[in-house]
């Protein structure tokens, strides 16, 4: 209040202004960190959820791979033979995707031990295919009930199921952390414009009851030397624009006492010599 009180009406205003803006720019500051926050939140639940897509169509393939085989056996046909090939272009293209959508390594330790095994799979399957084509379709489909490509596809499956459910964890715990962000950022939000609104507002009030005393305290003198009693002074409090304007009232009030005294003095002077 006394630091208030020292400054000139210009500059308590500017304070008040400052203030508020430095709280609204401060506002604005929370809000955009938070704001980037739940983006980058979002943008990574995206990502682990295409992620755990491309995992399921590698568990698809790995199914449409066998059942091409196991009808490729049952009946030789140039039809099965297109259906693989556009599949292996298919999963191609799948695996390029999912590596690109990889990040961190928990993912590419992932890719490293699945790729590997549906690597060894297609093996077999081919092996299958040369077989079915050279007549041996009785021990292709030995191959294909094999214990090696039951055990590579065992470990295939628990592979893929171990990471859609890691994936679908990691995409709830995210989900979750993105609903907290965002009631966090409205709290924050509203505290800032609560502490902007009171700040200002008190701020406001001060500079306001200020300045509105030494209004009052003009009136009331002013009032008085119009009623007669030039002695009435305004106290100075501060060296601003209503400080100097009170010295320059006081000094009219002074020399208004001082006329008022000159008046009587004559009057005095003038019964003196009657």
């Amino acid at each position: 209040m006394k630091f208030l009180l020292r400054l000139g009406v210009r500059v308590k205003l500017f304070t008040v202004l400052g203030v508020i803006c430095g709280f609204a720019v401060l506002s604005v500051a929370v809000s955009l960190y938070y704001s980037s926050q739940i983006v980058n939140r979002t943008e990574e639940v995206l990502r682990v959820q295409r992620f755990e897509d491309t995992v399921v169509q590698l568990a698809f393939f790995d199914t449409a791979f066998t059942n091409i085989a196991r009808a490729y056996i049952a009946g030789h046909s140039d039809a099965t033979e297109k259906v693989r090939a556009g599949r292996t272009e298919e999963y191609s293209s799948l695996v390029v995707a999912i590596r690109e959508l990889a990040a961190g390594d928990e993912d590419y330790d992932f890719l490293n031990k699945i790729l590997p095994i549906r690597d060894k799979l297609i093996d077999i399957e081919s092996s299958v295919f040369d077989l079915v084509k050279k007549g041996n379709a009785q021990d292709a489909l030995i191959l294909l009930s094999s214990n090696d490509y039951s055990v590579l596809k065992t470990g295939f499956s628990g592979l893929a199921d171990q990471k859609i459910k890691e994936e679908s964890e990691k995409i709830s715990i995210f989900e979750a952390s993105r609903t907290a962000l965002l009631r966090l950022t409205g709290i924050v939000a509203i505290f800032c414009l609560l502490a902007l609104a009171l700040v200002g507002g008190t701020l406001a009030y001060i500079v306001s009851s200020i300045v509105g005393r030494a209004v009052r305290e003009f009136e009331e003198v002013a009032e008085a030397i119009g009623r007669g009693e030039t002695g009435k002074r305004i106290a100075v409090r501060a060296n601003d624009e209503v400080g100097r304007a009170a010295v320059v009232f006081n000094k009219m009030a002074v020399a208004l006492d001082n006329a008022k005294a000159c008046e009587k003095l004559k009057e005095i002077t003038r019964d003196i010599g009657q």
